[in-house]
């Protein structure tokens, strides 16, 4: 009930005092750094400044890694079960991430490849992270035109 009261007065605030709300835990700030960065090199440019912003540890449904609750609201509100997220190395951790900010910014569903994937790959190699970066730039193209 606690986390319930919590997201509510979040959503709250965040349609009252748009540009206020900017949080990210603590240990959440380096993956998120990383995921705006490799966005930035393939030329998409997202500022977490822009809008109200909440990345925070939370429960997920099904034991997901992270999962997007303001798509479709004004703002971002991602949700990371920490367990799991924890349990991925930094290059996946950054992955999900950057999924999760897809679905939210962007508002991209799920695909057949790329980094929009459901599932997140097992081993993401070199070749497979640009290839995945640039498939996620084409369709968020395609979705702004």
């Amino acid at each position: 009930m606690k986390l319930k009261l919590t997201f509510a007065t979040l959503f709250l605030s965040m349609s009252i005092n748009a540009q206020s709300i900017i949080h990210v835990d603590n240990s959440l700030r380096m993956p998120l750094q990383r995921a705006l960065l490799e966005l930035k090199k393939v030329g998409v440019d997202y500022d977490p400044m822009s809008e109200p912003f909440i990345l925070m540890y939370g429960k997920t449904r099904n034991q997901a890694a992270a999962a997007s609750l303001g798509r479709h609201k004004d703002g971002v509100l991602i949700l990371v079960n920490q367990s799991v997220f924890d349990s991925y190395d930094i290059r996946a951790q950054v992955w999900i991430i950057i999924h999760e900010l897809a679905h939210d910014v962007f508002d991209l569903g799920h695909t057949e490849d790329g980094v929009m994937i459901a599932e997140i790959p097992n081993a993401i190699t070199m070749d497979m992270w640009r290839q995945s970066m640039n498939i996620l730039k084409e369709q968020i193209n395609n979705r702004r035109e």
